[in-house]
């Protein structure tokens, strides 16, 4: 399965993607979403025909699965690259000796002067070596035999390969380079090319993961098994009950391993587990996989930090039982319905955003929790640019099209995600159980200018911290004034370039919006914040202090089950060419409680009632007749209830339900 990512560097598009799939605007954030899609990849690849020199060695990669997992990387024109990682000297494979290459190509049609090098700093070659293009394949791995071994130095060396692009008539030669995303290394993809200057290196590894080559060595004393956990996603459970997370396990033991015995360490008591695993762990170096751990959670309603290592492999000691990895847990007291927020980066001005428009589009049709907030940053132009909103390089817009979820998963495409689907990170996210339970209602006041609102918000874990904010969103703007005509650079393209893709199609020329500009309905805009101004720049990406929310502090959950209600008054847009097209039965406001981590705990969403269906409900009254609460309560900041004001700060509960901190001097 292809993996599509993309990336703009030294002003030259290089593209990943899904064969007949190009992709552009970047650079965005890899996400925080450790693994991708949580899969098995430790796939054997193709057998390698390798030559008599090569008989007896071992295979090592940064990726060590089959050419069907690899996504491809690109310049999408001729051209010459040159591709390498760099392979570490004082680790497993210390004293070592390499002995020849696997190398993954998609399409040999049109490459020439193909070689293989090593070299100690990516300016001389201790070794080259060229291969004749009749002794390579097609979608296939490719042994290359080195005329003798190399022994690895202490200092480590890079191992790359070179070769020329004649013409662009495939995506294979579009696309030629095969990577991985499932790296946890930043030395797993150098690469430069003729079209961004010959001298001209870029470490790709933290944008794109590892080129897909493998390394035939010798020399090397395998223990029978090794194996550790390289990251442990965190994980939300209820109290005492079973607890499961995913664990990115990494193998260079020679047995397949079928079970492990694992520890889970938590708040300084450890309890042993017994896993068997549907799919096994091959035998060799660098094999990873994606394994479910199970684990008993604390009885308490709060948040932990655990680790995780592994003690017997097979039933065997493991060599490497006292490397663990830290992770986080938290307990909620009760399910509750945890509802997603997708915040897009976007603009009419954006040539590529069809394709986050589309992904917006798909999420809000098929997934009943999806909470879109759609940014028009892009370009001032745009007549659904605000620009009070939330720092958007603190969740990773730095890039349009791109979008955050549950400033969860930061940077990531709206459409293709961090992997494959923007919805399979959505649903990942979804399934995270929530700590906080939100209600939120809205509805003008008398002349429309205003929106009140308020929120009810149960916290489910003891002590969370949190904050609150709102943001106004509309949907069905559209006009056909010539602002409001949306950029596209998929009518140049054709069907088959899209991979006959039935969302994108139709934005390709000869689709129902081939046109390099077009007429689109919009949902999911913001069109107001409890946020201030900041200031964005997309041509410096520079952006001004500001994104400060302005709504009233919560005081946070003392305990598990604690209710807090807070109200905030959001301005309706006054710019003229939003305001006329703006409907007041497709306004809505949305409530997002931050958790102190900067994620989103929960959000919700709800209709904006008018000033009629709002005059009953008292939405409003919370602020508007603070003047007749009373205060009813009062607390520390430490949760400590108090029987008179003290100095600093107090947090003080009315009898409206208002909580307000209050500073006493």
């Amino acid at each position: 399965m292809f993996f599509c990512v993309a990336l703009i560097a030294s002003c030259v598009s290089v593209n990943a993607q899904n064969p007949g799939v190009a992709k552009d605007g970047g650079p965005w954030m890899r996400c925080d979403r450790p693994f991708g899609s949580p899969a098995i990849v430790n796939g054997m690849a193709k057998a390698p025909q390798k030559a008599a020199s090569l008989d007896g060695t071992s295979l090592w990669g940064y990726y060590m699965g089959g050419i069907d997992e690899l996504g491809g990387l690109g310049v999408q024109q001729a051209a010459t690259y040159w591709i390498a990682y760099f392979v570490e000297g004082d680790g497993i494979l210390k004293g070592g000796s390499i002995n020849g290459v696997n190398v993954p190509l998609y399409s040999t049609a049109n490459m020439t002067d193909f070689s293989v090098w090593i070299s100690k700093d990516l300016k001389t070659n201790d070794v080259s070596k060229d291969v004749p293009m009749t002794g390579l394949t097609s979608v296939s791995y490719n042994a290359v035999a080195l005329d003798e071994p190399y022994a690895i130095p202490a200092e480590g060396v890079y191992v790359g390969v070179q070769f020329t692009i004649n013409k662009v008539v495939t995506e294979g030669d579009a696309y030629p380079v095969l990577l991985s995303s499932n790296s946890m290394s930043d030395k797993s993809l150098f690469m430069k090319t003729s079209v961004q200057g010959t001298t001209t290196w870029t470490n790709y590894s933290s944008a794109y993961g590892a080129f897909g080559m493998q390394l035939f060595v010798s020399g090397l004393e395998q223990p029978a098994v090794s194996a550790s956990p390289v990251q442990v996603v965190d994980v939300t459970s209820l109290p005492g009950e079973k607890a499961t997370t995913q664990a990115l396990i990494q193998s260079d033991g020679a047995e397949a391993i079928s079970s492990l015995d694992y520890v889970v360490e938590i708040n300084g008591e450890k309890n042993s587990y017994h896993q068997e695993l549907s799919a096994p762990i091959q035998g060799g170096y660098n094999r990873q996989i994606v394994v479910e751990l199970t684990y008993t959670a604390p009885v308490e309603c709060v948040a932990y930090k655990a680790a995780v290592s592994i003690e017997k492999i097979n039933g065997k000691q493991n060599p490497l039982a006292e490397q663990a990895v830290a992770f986080g847990g938290k307990v909620v007291s009760r399910m509750a319905e945890r509802k997603t927020v997708v915040e897009e980066f976007t603009g009419t001005g954006c040539p590529w955003c069809p394709r986050g428009w589309v992904g917006m589009e798909m999420l809000k049709e098929t997934q009943p929790n999806f909470i879109g907030i759609a940014l028009h940053l892009y370009n001032s132009t745009d007549p659904m640019y605000i620009a009070d909103y939330f720092r958007y390089d603190k969740i990773g817009l730095n890039g349009a099209p791109s979008c955050s979820v549950d400033r969860r998963l930061l940077g990531v495409d709206p459409y293709y995600g961090s992997g494959n689907s923007i919805t399979e990170d959505f649903i990942y996210c979804n399934s995270v159980l929530p700590e906080v339970s939100v209600d939120v209602t809205g509805g003008f006041n008398e002349d429309s200018t205003k929106v009140n609102v308020k929120s009810d918000i149960e916290y489910l874990m003891d002590g969370g911290k949190y904050s609150v904010a709102y943001v106004l969103v509309a949907d069905s703007l559209k006009s056909d004034a010539v602002s409001w005509r949306q950029a596209n650079n998929y009518a140049s393209a054709t069907a088959a370039q899209v991979g006959n893709d039935p969302l994108l199609t139709p934005f390709c020329s000869g689709g129902k919006y081939g046109s390099s500009y077009v007429y689109l309905t919009f949902n999911d805009v913001m069109v107001g914040s409890s946020y201030t101004t900041l200031t964005f720049n997309r041509f410096t990406g520079l952006i001004s202090s500001g994104g400060v929310n302005q709504a009233d502090a919560l005081s946070g959950g003392q305990k598990a089950g604690d209710k807090e209600s807070n109200s905030y008054v959001l301005t309706m847009p006054t710019k003229t060419t939003l305001k006329n097209v703006l409907r007041s039965d497709e306004l809505y406001v949305v409530a997002l409680v931050v958790a102190e981590d900067g994620t989103i705990a929960n959000a919700a969403r709800s209709k904006v009632m008018s000033y009629d269906e709002n005059k009953g409900t008292g939405i409003g009254a919370v602020r508007d007749g603070a003047s007749s609460a009373v205060e009813v309560a009062r607390y520390t900041l430490n949760g400590t209830r108090i029987s008179a004001p003290q100095k600093g700060i107090n947090v003080v509960k009315m009898s409206n339900g208002e909580v307000r901190k209050v500073v006493v001097y």
